[in-house]
């Protein structure tokens, strides 16, 4: 490797310049200069390391002997210094690319372009160029500074603006605050009629809910008789209606009734035969000395009579099965299907019964809690108005009227000069007043706070007539929920209750249900019987009944 100044290869390439610095320090040339002092010293050994470090992380092969003789020069120090830090060397990752572009030979058609043959020198037409735009922006700098002084002026002008508008509001403020004064003994006033008009509707609502409570009972049991009433009718439609049980009995008693005459019917025939024998046997008796074959024709009628006996049950079982089982059978099972029509529609209106009493019973239920939670918030607001009141008896000696109008005169104190009221000691007994007619207006929803920073007189009129417009409203509500008649509303109610009751625990040990147990369990064994018997049926050879029987046939022939 020759030993050509590494600037030289910064000139052509970035890539080129990094491996030089890192490859050729050894071979930067070395110049006579004075033996170092121990801090240059000290700052050789920390290069060094650097040098090192940055040789290391690339995987570049170096050796200590060379480093340490390059740097060994101050002027090789320096150039160290000015050209191996992280702002003039390639990072990992741009060495990685690089390394990639000249493997695929594409760096030689870069490097030789003539976009690189030079590099082109700052003109001085250039540098008055940017002189001059320097100076114009300099000047819009200033006239922007100018502009900020002038509007920091205009605030400081508006500000003392504000100031004087806020000390005019102040004073219209405090005039306003001494109108104020006879508007709240207006207050007062209303807030006496409306507690008047409050105990007056209490005590009505009160009356009416002793006696609707009073009559509550003589109407349920009204009500629960009525139920029974509907109860029995019910319970005689279910006992009408034809069960899954008889059908299957009656079906069972249509089997055994043909299998008993299909087993006359075989016995009446095999008495037939038999007589029929004897006849010929005593008719042979008498021909046994004309005719010597007699007795083989006797054993041979015996054998014909003899293979006719197993078919003579299988035919009469036929025979039953066709003229009496399986028309009998077609005609329960029409009188069936009509029964189950009748019964369905009998159930379906016992079910579309129960749904309506059901329903009715949750209206009833959600009507009951209504006016339970509406008596229970009349018997908290009386329990409450009453503490309120005996309270405020006993605290003040004086009349009502001096009452009320030291509470009017006490709000207006407060509302005109709040921070005087809030410096008042707390055991004198304006303030005590004051707390009280805080607590008083707190009870009916009323806030304090909104009635002293009110702006005007209407505002705090608006917001008493606001509040007392709801508690009438609340009181109407209460009145006529209590005033409203309960034998419509519990005769439903009363009805479904008494009907679930009754119809779903009568004579069961076990949860109310729908399903009965017992006939699925009877109609799962029976279907299981069907099954057996279709498959039974299946494996016959049915090809035999439409066969010809030559042994009947002659037996036919000769005895019919």
């Amino acid at each position: 490797m020759s030993k050509t100044p590494l600037g030289l290869f910064a000139v052509r390439n970035q890539q080129a310049w990094h491996e030089a610095c890192c490859l050729q320090l050894a071979f930067i040339p070395v110049f006579p200069t004075s033996p170092p002092d121990p801090y240059e010293e000290g700052q050789y050994n920390k290069m060094e390391e650097e040098v090192v470090a940055i040789l290391k992380s690339r995987d570049i092969p170096f050796k200590y002997e060379d480093i340490r003789t390059a740097l060994e020069d101050p002027g090789t120090r320096d150039w160290v210094r000015k050209h191996l830090g992280d702002d003039t060397l390639l990072s990992r990752e741009e060495l990685t690319l690089y390394s990639k572009i000249e493997a695929s030979a594409g760096l030689d058609a870069i490097v030789q372009g003539s976009e690189f043959s030079g590099t082109r020198p700052v003109l001085d037409d250039e540098i008055k160029t940017a002189t001059e735009s320097l100076k114009a922006s300099t000047s819009a700098t200033e006239s922007q500074t100018e502009a900020l002084r002038l509007q920091c002026r205009e605030l400081k002008s508006q500000i003392r603006e504000a100031e004087q508008v806020e000390q005019q509001c102040s004073k219209s403020a405090s005039r306003l605050s001494t109108g104020h004064t006879a508007e709240r003994q207006q207050t007062d006033l209303a807030i006496e009629d409306l507690i008047h008009d409050f105990e007056e509707k209490l005590q009505a609502a009160q009356k009416t809910l002793s006696t609707d409570q009073n009559n509550l009972i003589s109407t349920t049991s009204s009500l629960l008789r009525e139920h029974d009433v509907v109860l029995r009718n019910m319970e005689k439609v279910a006992a009408n209606s034809q069960s899954v049980e008889e059908s299957s009995l009656l079906k069972k008693r249509v089997s055994d009734l043909c299998a008993l005459l299909a087993r006359y019917i075989a016995e009446e025939i095999s008495c037939r035969l038999d007589r029929v024998f004897l006849e010929t046997v005593e008719s042979a008796k008498d021909s046994e000395d004309d005719d010597p074959h007699v007795l083989e024709k006797l054993e041979s009628v015996d054998a014909e009579i003899n293979s006719l006996y197993p078919e003579i049950s299988i035919l009469s079982d036929m025979a039953a099965r066709q003229q009496f089982h399986s028309p009998i059978l077609r005609v329960l099972e029409e009188w069936q299907e009509r029964s189950q029509l009748g019964v369905e529609e009998q159930l379906q209106h016992v079910l579309e019964t129960i749904i309506q009493l059901t329903e009715s019973t949750d209206s009833i239920t959600e009507k009951l809690k209504t006016r339970q939670a509406h008596q229970s918030a009349l018997n908290s607001l009386a329990s409450t108005y009453q503490d309120e009141v005996s309270r405020h008896k006993l605290q003040k000696a004086k009349p009502e009227n001096k009452r009320l109008s030291k509470y009017s005169s006490r709000l207006s104190q407060a509302y005109a000069s709040p921070r005087e009221s809030m410096e008042m000691k707390a055991g004198s007994a304006e303030n005590e007043l004051t707390r009280s007619l805080e607590t008083m207006l707190r009870r009916y929803g009323i806030s304090f706070s909104s009635l002293r920073n009110a702006k005007s007189t209407e505002a705090v009129n608006d917001i008493l007539n606001e509040k007392a417009s709801h508690m009438l409203e609340m009181l109407e509500n209460i009145y006529a929920t209590a005033a409203s008649p309960l034998i419509p509303n519990l005769g439903s109610a009363d009805k479904a209750a008494q009907l679930l009751s009754s119809a779903m625990h009568c004579d069961s040990d076990f949860q109310p249900s729908l399903v009965d147990r017992d006939q699925q369990q009877r109609i799962a064994n029976l279907e299981v019987q069907i099954g057996a018997v279709q498959k039974g049926i299946e494996s016959l050879n049915t090809d035999i009944l439409h066969q010809s029987d030559l042994a009947r046939e002659n037996f036919m022939e000769r005895w019919g």
